[in-house]
């Protein structure tokens, strides 16, 4: 998006969450949209790797998280949005002074919008318990 102050390069909300500490040489892929793959070369690097099922975290559940999860699923990805690994915040009215959507609205309209349309609905739990059942893969470098 261009003119969007959110996703410069200097604004402060560009940085890697303080937990998130990339290892050896661990890609990180900057984007600067709304998804993870209109401004990234992330769906070149998936194919490479053979990758068909994504897993979705991060912050904003209805913006960035939302999206993302859409455009992988029309891309043939199977898609788990883990819904309780997503961060989001109320949306304020810009038309209406005080108005706002809270949180709780905010993920229930987005759940009810991907369920079973763009993707499994997961909590972290659950979605840890089915992946310590599977097989370790191992990646091509």
């Amino acid at each position: 998006m261009d003119g969007d102050e959110a996703f410069g390069l200097d604004s402060p909300h560009f940085k890697l969450m303080d937990f998130i500490v990339p290892q050896g040489d661990d890609p990180t892929i900057i984007k600067a949209t709304r998804n993870c793959f209109t401004s990234t070369n992330l769906q070149a690097r998936l194919l490479h790797l053979g990758v068909r099922r994504l897993t979705i975290t991060g912050v904003q559940m209805e913006q960035c998280c939302a999206t993302t999860t859409r455009i992988a699923a029309d891309l043939g990805y199977a898609v788990d949005f883990v819904v309780d690994a997503i961060l989001t915040f109320p949306i304020p009215n810009p038309d209406v002074s005080g108005e706002e959507l809270d949180v709780a609205a905010i993920k229930e309209r987005t759940v009810f919008g991907l369920r079973r349309r763009f993707a499994r609905i997961v909590h972290t739990q659950e979605l840890c318990t089915e992946l310590q059942e599977l097989p370790l893969a191992v990646l091509p470098k």
